[in-house]
């Protein structure tokens, strides 16, 4: 009998460290597998700004399901803009990511999915001119928490609404405002003029009338030309500029150097 028992323990304890070592196992290939949204290849963090740093990047992400990442470098890149965009395509439909290449010393952020619409050219502006200013000191630890802290922000807004009024329905909203104050100018005037009568000839009008003959002559002529530009590539709401990546996917966003 006690044998029966000691042999039922001994199966369940070995059940129990397989299942342990299985869970263990899966779990590590699950975190290996998975890309970091922090690479810092061109190593301007020390390691505990890097342990921060990716804390905050994974759990901003998490929050709002969506990939919020920061990657460096240290190499020629020809286009910097469409490195970013393609950085950010390999994580998910929907992110946004920060690139610093220290080669040139060049920066880009693209915006992927309903982030272009979170992300405006506003909001962007705003953005990118606070971590430049300490990309610009050098400060990277400074610069990425400030891109970290400026994301979530906007993510916590959402889409920026901004003017979502079309143009032709400006340019409608412009001629009714036009017209009504024509019409309040119109009846102003009209209710100034004094009444008149129907004269059935000129005998009242004609006294000391002097008509005089003259002639002008057109000597020359001048046009003045304007050139209007137009915004191509330019999303509703709040406004947010879009291009096409190498593979073809659609992005926000901008770059420079520091």
């Amino acid at each position: 009998m006690r044998n029966s028992i000691l042999k039922k323990y001994k199966s369940v304890f070995i059940f129990v460290t397989v299942l342990f070592i299985f869970l263990t196992v899966s779990g590590g290939f699950a975190v290996s597998g998975a890309q970091a949204r922090l690479v810092d290849n061109a190593g301007l963090l020390t390691d505990a700004q890097s342990s921060s740093i990716l804390s905050n990047l994974n759990s901003l992400s998490n929050q709002y399901n969506c990939d919020v990442v920061i990657v460096t470098e240290n190499g020629y890149e020809p286009n910097i803009q469409d490195r970013a965009d393609l950085l950010l395509e390999s994580y998910s439909s929907n992110g946004i990511l920060l690139y610093i290449n220290m080669y040139d010393r060049d920066w880009a952020v693209s915006t992927y999915g309903s982030c272009i619409d979170i992300f405006s050219d506003r909001r962007l502006n705003t953005l990118c001119d606070n971590f430049l200013n300490r990309l610009s000191a050098n400060d990277y630890n400074g610069a990425f928490n400030s891109f970290i802290s400026d994301s979530g922000y906007y993510l916590s807004l959402g889409p920026d609404v901004g003017d979502k009024m079309s143009m032709p329905a400006k340019i409608g909203l412009s001629l009714g405002i036009g017209l009504v104050i024509a019409l309040i100018v119109t009846m102003s005037w009209r209710a100034k003029l004094l009444p008149v009568k129907l004269a059935y000839n000129a005998n009242n009008y004609a006294h000391d009338m002097n008509i005089t003959t003259g002639n002008e002559r057109f000597i020359r002529s001048a046009v003045t030309k304007m050139l209007i530009q137009s915004s191509n590539n330019s999303r509703g709401g709040g406004g947010s500029s879009t291009h096409i990546s190498s593979s073809g996917g659609m992005h926000g966003g901008r770059s420079g150097k520091f």
